[in-house]
């Protein structure tokens, strides 16, 4: 046993005095690493070699060798040994205190004839006869680099046939003294490369080794956000993506670049928004488990289109270095920021997150700061964004009115029935021709369309010594969408400070982001893809915007010019936040094989949306003129603790590995929300709420919400041989937003692999390098319903006072006895690698929902018609494939393709009876509303929840150009009812992934990626709104209006005739359709230069990359596609810099 205590202090100095200030003010070190960084970057001069280094050692029956050791680490020196007559494993004991280098050694060897030489970096200890001369000592220097070329730090080097080793610098360079006589063989091992040799015989040539990149390597460990697990004994399903692979992929948009990489992982295409940069995508991972607490019908009668990004029951969490965070934090993170992302799947993998991990776990750890000389990495990316209108097909000017006359414009009876005289019809003819013989031919849809330019910057300054790292990072982008005027705008700041000492490490990252989003005031795309193509913006004879058209046939008034709304009246939309973020951790490793971490995060974010239209706006004709302009202003200020603390236990012996850890979590979370909204505005200019002329209501909007929860977990790993492996992992959650008799649930899953490549019949055969057979099991959880819920909720009277204060109604009532929503999962794997060159992994899975929280009805006596309980139950059941092809790997060029494939079916196995009674409401609001044609979600046992419903059709009558129906009953009706809507396909595709190749040549890289779906179906609107009912006299149509028509009894069309095109098609199967698409996702070219001439100028690494996004796409479906903001393709430049 040894007990080492070591004191650094200057001349003259108390010796105890730093220690005693560290026992009593250890809140101060903060500050101090502040100052110090500081210090670094200002580049103050070292004063460190004026101090005096004294020891404090105790020394009980420990061998010689091991003290020299301990001292070497203290001292910061080596200790080197030739030919010395000492039985280095003697073992001593001595009390020493506050002793230089040379007492302790003379203590040491105390009755030994040794004499000692003290170097700047060593000391030699020699016999008294054996009198070796400084000049006998040969130093060895020389640098380490990758296959690039890159330096590679921290590379170990050892001196064969002894125990003595150094290790390369932070720019990969070693030096170090040879006591000893040449040749001597060098050994350099690092994770990931394979072990090299090199021969020193003449100590004055310098070495430079090129390390080979191991192909067979695993990596490591596997981080859970709790804890890192060895990959090789873990049993959880899991993908993890690497820095490098993310930003192959996407210089910007982490989440969606996710995808390419795990096949369960999909963002749902949002057909409406498409490329909106403020609009955050939804996604899920191994299907939708969920059912929204905001309904269709409700967004409909609510008249929002944008529910699903804030009641997405199927979003997984998200874990940032040990934290929980919000989807938005990531998609506006600086994914240059990014060490790599894991994603966890099945219960072995995710249940030690309890409540919330039953839609999965995605956890992201961030670059730490290194140790070593300062470095400064600067990022620029340059983009470019077109908008992709390909899926459009309107008809031009002359064909628009070519359309209208074959429709019936000169008919000599009215087409529509409106009265309307021949001449009238003749003349708005005339008026039409005219403007196209002027050339009048706007093609409308580039009129709110740019191409975007933006950039992103990121700097990043890191460095520090052993004891003390920091690192700085900045960051300021803006996102220009393809809309004008639309832009997402990011400027984050971050410290990071990492001190150690010992066996302690205290960690503080600390930071601030600010995002404005603004909305393009050119409104939606949708009226721009409906305008006429013979009318001109701009009046003929004074180039004045027009406010309004002139009134044509089919037209009530005439139509508004949507580019005078944008460039004349100045109508505002947008929304900003400040987002506050401190996160302290500290890990202790004591006994050797134990460590204590704990973690406190706060965060504090401020929400502020304001959307103003001008009183002059169009919007507003006819209305009182106290009536015109309104202004919408909220603001939601959410704070939360987030706080744990783990104790874990490591050890290895003989042939067993364990890894158990227990620790407790605490949440809390306040979050407060107010909003206004105000009618009447003198002016565009006077747009205050003090000019208003009065608020929608009495008065504004306010609610708040504070929800605390607490778990304490265990989680173990155990593996014998590296063969037999077992997880196991148990979580108990009490959360404050249930009733009190339902705050607490219990969590758990366990897991059990065999690692039969490591079998000795196996381990040195060339077929499996690697033969994993896992399964595991568990419940997860996860809360999905709207606050209080689980408890009566009032509503203030601000306007009834009463002699005993103020009044307040029940606005909705609670369930007490509301239970969390619980995930089982069982999920089954292969893991195999053959020839070292093929890697395959499957998984199977069956996940179950139960205790859906759903809606039930009550009798309307009560005074209300539901609330929530836990009443459903869906499954998920579903196939995984990873296939990776190390095609060719050579030293100066690689290829490695890669498959990754999904299947999943979503079963609804139980609902409630107010699902079966929303299903009504959906059949009654067709009735309402005889013009709706889209199809609406229903719940039905055995369909899914990505179902179709639809009547069933059996085509268009050659007879006479009908429709025919078949009812509930399966009988034949020309009539279409809703309450005959059945299950007509599923919008979930059968296999859907990713495919692509990586290639490699000298410092050239090539990566590409497609996504691709198959099996799946999609309603196509285009078909129903453009062509077959297309109203061609208010708007411009589809090329495609006049084809496949039914014209004359005898034909077989898929189309009803076009005289029938004011008949409104409701939804039926007739336009349902299979989806087979492919995605040409990313397409990347990057080139690394050469780090022996960039050094000349300064530099220590420097790359360029091309990437590309959304470059193609292609499907079976041919619809419309970003009805109200178009997608778009994105060109990134991207230059990474370090000096």
């Amino acid at each position: 046993m040894y007990n080492l205590k070591c004191k650094y202090m200057k001349k003259n100095q108390e010796p105890d005095l730093v220690l005693q200030i560290w026992q009593k003010k250890t809140w101060m070190m903060m500050r101090l690493v502040g100052l110090i960084c500081l210090w670094c970057l200002l580049g103050v001069p070292k004063v460190g070699y004026a101090q005096a280094r004294l020891v404090s050692l105790e020394v009980k029956d420990t061998p010689i060798k091991q003290v020299l050791r301990v001292l070497g680490s203290e001292y910061g020196k080596d200790f080197f040994y030739s030919n010395v007559q000492v039985d280095m494993n003697e073992r001593v004991s001595v009390t020493l205190k506050n002793v230089t280098i040379g007492e302790a050694l003379k203590r040491i060897f105390a009755g030994k004839e040794v004499k000692f030489e003290e170097k700047e970096d060593f000391v030699l200890i020699l016999e008294v006869r054996e009198q070796i001369k400084s000049s006998q000592v040969r130093e060895v220097n020389g640098s380490v680099c990758d296959e690039k070329g890159m330096p590679l730090p921290g590379v170990t080097i050892l001196i064969k046939g002894t125990s003595v080793g150094f290790s390369s610098n932070v720019d990969g360079k070693f030096k170090y003294a040879l006591a000893m006589k040449l040749p001597v063989t060098l050994v350099f091992t690092s994770i990931g490369y394979e072990k090299q040799e090199v021969v020193i015989e003449d100590s004055t040539k310098v070495v430079n080794v090129k390390m080979k990149p191991d192909v067979t390597e695993v990596e490591e460990v596997v981080v859970t956000g709790y804890a890192t697990i060895r990959k090789s004994s873990f049993t959880g399903a899991y993908t993890e993506v690497k820095r490098e692979e993310l930003l192959k992929v996407s210089q910007g948009n982490v989440i969606a670049a996710l995808q390419v990489f795990d096949p369960s992982l999909r963002i749902m295409e949002n057909n409406e928004m498409g490329s909106d940069p403020n609009t955050l995508p939804e996604f899920y991972v191994r299907g939708r488990s969920g059912i929204s607490g905001v309904s269709e019908l409700e967004v409909l009668q609510s008249e929002t289109s944008e529910y699903a990004l804030t009641a997405n029951p199927n979003l997984p969490v998200f874990i940032l270095d040990g934290y929980e965070v919000s989807a938005e934090k990531i998609y506006d993170m600086d994914p240059n920021l990014i060490e790599n992302i894991t994603i966890l799947k099945d219960a072995a993998a995710t249940a030690i997150y309890g409540s919330r991990a039953a839609n999965g776990v995605i956890v992201i750890e961030s670059v730490a700061p290194t140790v070593g000389k300062l470095n400064v990495t600067y990022n620029l990316t340059g983009s470019i964004t077109q908008p992709d209108l390909t899926s459009y097909s309107l008809m031009d000017a002359r064909g628009k009115l070519e359309a209208e006359v074959a429709a019936g414009l000169l008919d000599a009876d009215d087409p529509l029935g409106l009265g309307t005289t021949y001449a009238s019809r003749l003349a708005d003819w005339r008026m039409k021709n005219n403007y196209i013989t002027r050339g009048v031919d706007t093609y409308w849809l580039s009129k709110p369309l740019r191409t975007g330019v933006n950039h992103n910057h990121s700097l990043s300054i890191n460095g520090g010594m052993e004891a003390i790292r920091f690192a700085l990072n900045l960051r300021y982008g803006m996102d220009n969408g393809v809309m004008k005027k639309s832009l997402r705008e990011r400027f984050s700041v971050g410290l990071k400070l990492d001190y150690r000492m010992k066996s302690w490490q205290v960690t503080n990252d600390a930071s601030f982001a600010r995002t404005v989003s603004e909305n393009s005031p050119y409104g939606s795309f949708g009226d721009y893809v409906r305008m006429q193509p013979y009318f001109a913006p701009y009046d003929l004879e004074t180039g004045e915007l027009v406010n309004r058209f002139p009134k044509v046939y089919g037209q009530n008034s005439g139509s508004v010019n949507p580019l005078y709304e944008a460039l004349m009246v100045n109508n505002e939309s947008g929304s900003s936040y400040n987002q506050f973020t401190n996160n302290l951790g500290f890990n202790i490793t004591f006994l050797e094989n134990f460590l204590l971490k704990g973690t406190l995060s706060i965060n504090y974010k401020d929400t502020k949306t304001r959307n103003f239209k001008d009183p002059a706006s169009a919007t507003f004709d006819g209305k009182d003129v106290l009536e015109r302009g309104t202004l919408s202003e909220s603001r939601s200020e959410n704070f939360s603790l987030d706080m744990s603390l783990l104790l874990s236990y490591n050890r290895v012996f003989k042939d067993h590995n364990v890894n158990l850890s227990v620790g407790m979590n605490v949440q809390d979370s306040k979050s407060e929300y107010e909003s206004t909204k105000y009618i009447g505005f003198p002016s565009s200019d006077l747009n205050k709420p003090q000019y208003a002329n009065k608020l929608s209501s009495n008065i504004p909007t306010f609610s708040d919400n504070h929800t605390r929860l607490f778990g304490v977990f265990m989680m173990g790993n155990y593996s014998y041989k590296n063969i037999y492996l077992v997880d196991v992992s148990m979580r108990t959650d009490g959360s404050s937003e249930f009733g009190s008799d339902r705050r607490f649930a219990t969590f758990y899953s366990t897991g059990v692999g065999i690692n039969m490549h490591n079998y000795r019949f196996l381990v040195d055969n060339r077929v499996f390098s690697q033969l994993r057979i896992r399964g595991t099991w568990g419940e997860t959880g996860k809360v999905n319903y709207p606050p209080f819920a689980a408890r009566h909720t009032y509503t203030v009277q601000a306007g009834a006072w009463h002699t005993t204060g103020m009044g307040a109604t029940l606005t909705y009532m609670g369930n007490e006895d509301l239970s969390w929503e619980k995930t089982s999962t069982l999920n089954l794997g292969l893991d195999m690698t053959l020839f070292k060159r093929y890697t395959l992994n499957l998984s199977w899975y069956d996940k179950i929902t139960n205790d859906l929280i759903t809606d039930v009805s009550i009798v309307p006596s009560s005074g209300f018609t539901s609330y929530k309980d836990n009443m459903g139950k869906v499954r998920n059941r579903g196939v995984e494939v990873n296939l990776n092809v190390n095609a060719i790997q050579k030293q100066d060029w690689g290829l490695n393709v890669f498959f990754r494939a999904s299947h999943n079916k979503n079963r609804i196995m139980e609902i409630s009876d107010a699902l079966k009674e929303y299903n009504q409401k959906v059949d009654d609001y067709y009735s309402k509303y005889p013009n709706y044609n889209k199809p609406l979600l229903k719940y039905t046992e055995g369909a899914s929840l990505t179902s179709i419903y639809a009547v069933r059709s059996l085509g268009i009558s050659p007879a006479n150009g009908q429709e025919v129906f078949l009812d509930a009953n399966g009988k034949v009706t020309y009539d279409w009812n809703a309450t005959n809507q059945v299950v007509v396909g599923n919008t979930e595709p059968k296999l859907q992934g990713s495919f692509g190749f990586n290639f490699r040549w000298k410092r050239w890289t090539l990566f590409t990626a497609a996504l691709f779906e198959t099996g799946g179906d999609l309603y196509n609107s285009t078909l129903v709104d453009n062509v077959e009912c297309a109203d061609i006299w208010k708007s411009n149509v589809d090329k495609r209006v006049y084809t496949q028509r039914w014209l004359e009894p005898g034909d077989v069309a898929p189309l009803k005739s076009i005289k029938d095109r004011y008949q409104v098609t409701r939804p039926t199967s007739r336009f349902v359709q299979k989806n087979r698409l492919v995605n040409c996702n990313s397409l990347s070219l990057g080139y690394e230069f050469d780090p022996h001439l960039i050094n000349r100028i300064g530099f220590s690494r420097m790359k360029l990359q091309l990437n590309m996004n959304e470059i193609a796409y292609t499907s079976s479906v041919k619809r419309e596609r970003g009805l109200s903001y178009p997608f778009a393709r994105t060109f990134n430049f991207t230059l990474n810099a370090t000096f």
